[in-house]
């Protein structure tokens, strides 16, 4: 985010918005098969090498798609490899503090994120 300014609470947002899906960890895995608890979650799943994919070209209300992620990678010379900590960048940031935030914006298919999980 060179040259711009960030919120005084970016940092407080962030964080509260990685437990967020964080949590969603701590659903089951398969029917049948106990939730882990926070507890449980090794820490090796929330800090090791990364890669940010940037979607800010979808269109609000498109779900990223795993082509979409597929040609970025593709486009880029990039790779996933297993373990890495995958961040979509949305662009949705710029709504920040307005209620646009709440209202527009893209997200990622269910199909897109089966392919990061596989």
């Amino acid at each position: 985010m060179a040259g711009q300014m960030m919120p005084s609470n970016i940092w407080g947002f962030i964080t509260r918005h990685i437990s967020m899906h964080l949590g969603i960890m701590l659903l089951p895995v398969s029917v049948g098969e106990p939730a882990k608890t926070i507890d449980q979650i090794p820490l090796d799943w929330c800090y090791g090498d990364g890669i940010v994919i940037d979607m800010k070209h979808k269109e609000d209300f498109f779900a990223i798609t795993a082509q979409d992620i597929q040609n970025y990678l593709s486009e880029k010379g990039l790779s996933l490899k297993s373990g890495i900590i995958v961040l979509i960048k949305t662009g949705r940031d710029q709504h920040m503090g307005t209620k646009k935030f709440f209202t527009h914006g893209t997200g990622m298919s269910a199909e897109a994120t089966e392919w990061l999980i596989d």
